[in-house]
């Protein structure tokens, strides 16, 4: 199983070498600027980024594809992926793909406490990130009670990100799990 770390590691290579690629081509404005030492380098910069996307894609395509196999393993390591926080290119889409598939997929308990973490911690964040409405999605299959409170437990300052990500999934799990809805209308009568 690949690691966490060298997951973190191609994805933040991807990162810094977008940023340095595009930050290249500012500087020049267009590919037909007349400096051609800054075009130059702003090239090398776009072909050492494409270089290491391609080093991470590598890696994904496989794996985002055989996820429905339901391989323990696969999964595990879909899972080492998706629990990396590092904004890369395209990365966002990849994993939006992983959710989607890991919805029809068989999961052990284990990996189902590894999806409610990662999806405490896209709660917590104050960041968007394009996969997090598939997340909800996969969440609402795998929910209950107690990841419902764990979210509402989250602090979070009226209308910051924080309490928009806690709405919005708990609005997601509740909206597609009656079983859920009716068991918080039973403990709201008791108390």
């Amino acid at each position: 199983m690949r690691s966490l770390k060298s997951y973190r590691e191609l994805m933040q290579n991807v990162h810094d070498a977008h940023a340095l690629s595009k930050e290249a081509f500012r500087e020049i404005g267009s590919w037909k600027s007349k400096d051609e030492k800054a075009v130059a380098k702003a090239r090398k910069l776009l072909e050492e980024f494409k270089e290491q996307y391609r080093a991470l894609d590598v890696r994904l395509t496989p794996l985002v594809n055989t996820i429905r196999s339901g391989n323990e393993y696969l999964v595990d390591e879909v899972l080492e992926f998706l629990a990396v926080d590092v904004l890369a290119f395209r990365c966002g889409y990849a994993k939006e793909k992983c959710y989607r598939r890991l919805k029809h997929v068989e999961l052990s308990p284990s990996q189902v406490g590894r999806i409610k973490d990662i999806a405490l911690k896209r709660c917590a964040s104050n960041e968007y990130r394009y996969e997090d409405s598939e997340l909800r999605r996969l969440a609402t299959r795998i929910a209950d009670l107690e990841f419902l409170e764990k979210i509402a437990a989250i602090p979070a300052h009226d209308g910051s990100r924080v309490a928009g990500h806690k709405e919005r999934m708990i609005r997601a799990v509740l909206d597609g799990r009656k079983d859920l809805r009716d068991e918080l209308k039973r403990r709201v009568r008791k108390t």
